[in-house]
């Protein structure tokens, strides 16, 4: 069972309370978290810091709560990224999905993976007619 939560301001003391009643009144077991960079936690003095520590918190709750904990973060090629190390640091998976603009063919690449196979690359075909991800033929492959 999952469970959504909508709310702009959210902060990690605020999820962490979430999911705790959640997870008594529906039995969660898996969270999601769209994404990393508005949670409204302002720790430390500047930007690499306040990921880091979101990321710290986001994994205890995950261990606290016994729940899988998955967390959405935007990395732009283009911008600073000294914060993704944060994340990726705490993470025990680390997804990176890469798709070229105009163009329907992902790419999800296993970047690590503490309990498995790291390394892997998942092609994916985003079907725009029914908005959602599938196995990609043969002839999409090679297009």
């Amino acid at each position: 069972p999952g469970y959504y939560i909508e709310n702009s301001g959210l902060t990690t003391q605020m999820l962490d309370a979430s999911v705790y009643l959640a997870k008594a009144k529906y039995g969660v077991k898996v969270v999601f978290v769209d994404y990393v960079q508005i949670i409204a936690d302002r720790h430390g003095d500047n930007e690499t810091a306040r990921i880091g520590e979101i990321s710290h918190r986001l994994r205890r709750i995950a261990r606290r709560h016994n729940i899988t904990l998955v967390a959405a973060s935007q990395v732009s090629k283009a911008g600073n990224l000294r914060w993704a190390g944060e994340l990726e640091q705490d993470a025990d998976v680390i997804l990176k999905i890469t798709r070229e603009p105009q163009k329907s063919l992902t790419n999800i690449y296993v970047a690590k993976n503490r309990n498995g196979q790291a390394g892997l690359t998942i092609p994916l075909w985003f079907d725009q007619e029914k908005v959602h991800f599938r196995s990609p033929t043969i002839g999409e492959l090679a297009a």
